[in-house]
C-alpha cells in the first residue's frame, strides 16, 4: 500500500515538474520573442478591427449608392446623385451610364462607355451601335462573332435590312445562321416563307 502511495507521489511530482517546465520554456520563448508576439496580437486586432470598419463602410456605401441610383430613376439630371453613385459603387454607376446611353441611343456616349465597359456590356453597346447605324456589315460581323449575346438578333436585323433594300436572296441565304433550336427560329421560319414568295424559290 506504502509504494502505491510512493508510486503516485511521484508521479505527481514529475507531473508537477514537467508543468513548471513546460511553463518555464514557455516564459523564455516569450521573453524570447516578446516583441514578436505583441506585434502579432496587435496586427490581429487591428486587422479584426479594420474587418469590422470596413464591412460596416461597404453596407453604408452600397444604402447610400442604392439610394443614389433610386433618385437617378426618378430624375436623370440629379447630378449629386450622379456623384453619390459614382463614389460609392463604381459597378452600379457604369450600369447606369450605359443604361442611359442605350435609352438615348446616344452614339458618342456608347462609344466611350465601351472603351471601359465590362465583356457584356461591351458586347451589349456593340449590339446597340450596329443596330443604330443600321450598318449591315457592322450587324453581320456581330452576329458572326463567337460568343456574342444578340447574334441572333442581330443577324434577324440584318435579314430586315436586307429585305428593306431589295436584296431578297441575300436576306434568305442569312437566315440558315439562325438556329432550328433558337427562340428565334419560328420568326426566320416566317420570313424564309415569305422571302420564297419574293424571290419564287
Amino acid at each position: 500500500m506504502e509504494e502505491k502511495k510512493d508510486i503516485s507521489i511521484k508521479e505527481s511530482l514529475i507531473n508537477q515538474e514537467r508543468f513548471l517546465l513546460g511553463f518555464v520554456q514557455i516564459e523564455k520563448i516569450y521573453k524570447k520573442h516578446k516583441m514578436k508576439i505583441i506585434f502579432i496580437i496587435i496586427a490581429l486586432i487591428a486587422g479584426l478591427i479594420g474587418y469590422k470598419i470596413k464591412g460596416s463602410m461597404d453596407e453604408s456605401n452600397l444604402i447610400a449608392s442604392n439610394k443614389a441610383y433610386n433618385l437617378l430613376l426618378k430624375n436623370p439630371d440629379d447630378k449629386e446623385s450622379l456623384e453619390i453613385l459614382k463614389s460609392k459603387n463604381e459597378k452600379l454607376y457604369n450600369i447606369y451610364q450605359v443604361s442611359m446611353a442605350l435609352k438615348t441611343n446616344d452614339i458618342n456616349e456608347l462609344n466611350l462607355l465601351k472603351t471601359n465597359a465590362e465583356d457584356n456590356f461591351k458586347d451589349i453597346i456593340n449590339y446597340r451601335l450596329a443596330s443604330i447605324k443600321e450598318d449591315t456589315a457592322l450587324l453581320e460581323a456581330y452576329s458572326l462573332k463567337q460568343g456574342s449575346l444578340l447574334k441572333e438578333f442581330a443577324m434577324l436585323q440584318l435579314v430586315y435590312k436586307l429585305i428593306e433594300e431589295g436584296k431578297y436572296q441575300d436576306a434568305k441565304d442569312k437566315l440558315v445562321n439562325i438556329s432550328a433550336t433558337s427562340k428565334l427560329n419560328q420568326y426566320a421560319q416566317i420570313l424564309n416563307h415569305f422571302l420564297i414568295t419574293k424571290i419564287g424559290k
